[in-house]
């Protein structure tokens, strides 16, 4: 077997308090996620499998407006609870490949998202004016539409909505913050 699988993710973001415990702001953020399958093979008594030369990247970029609130749980302002509503925009593009040379065949994805998030966190003050903070997301609603090429020339579009409303555990935040 040998495969690799990576994923890189920044997402800067940018607020201003209107109000005590109150935030608006802009959230920016670049996403690759890039795997590969170079060679993999299984073998079980009548079951043979064998892949190799199998690759898949994607790049995404987001733009969000959120608006934030937070409530403290101590007295000296070091422990809080925050809830986070976010309303953005994300692009991007995939490529899953397999083969290679003459034998190579692809699909190229552009995506498009509209979402509407809730995310909910704890926020924790290290020192003065730094703070360590986790969320994760709880409910959303998105408008996605994609279009695809494949290698042959064959073309095709999707479009989908959805709603989700539990906790994601694959949208996990851990994050920095530092205020000015």
């Amino acid at each position: 077997m040998d495969l690799n699988f990576k994923v890189t993710s920044i997402k800067p973001f940018i607020g201003y308090a209107i109000a005590d415990n109150q935030i608006i702001g802009l959230k920016f953020g670049y996403s690759r996620i890039s795997g590969n399958i170079d060679n993999f093979s299984l073998n079980i008594e009548d079951l043979e499998l064998a892949l190799k030369d199998i690759k898949y990247t994607d790049d995404s970029y987001s733009f969000n407006f959120f608006y934030r609130s937070y409530i403290g749980l101590d007295s000296h302002g070091l422990f809080g609870l925050f809830n986070e509503t976010s309303v953005g925009y994300n692009t991007g593009s995939a490529r899953f490949s397999r083969g290679d040379g003459e034998n190579l065949k692809y699909t190229d994805t552009s995506i498009n998202q509209l979402r509407i998030g809730i995310n909910p966190g704890i926020a924790i003050s290290i020192m003065q004016n730094v703070g360590a903070e986790v969320s994760f997301g709880v409910a959303g609603f998105t408008y996605n539409w994609e279009k695809q090429k494949k290698s042959n020339g064959e073309t095709g579009k999707l479009t989908n909505s959805g709603a989700n409303f539990k906790i994601n555990l694959l949208n996990i935040n851990i994050g920095l913050t530092v205020c000015f």
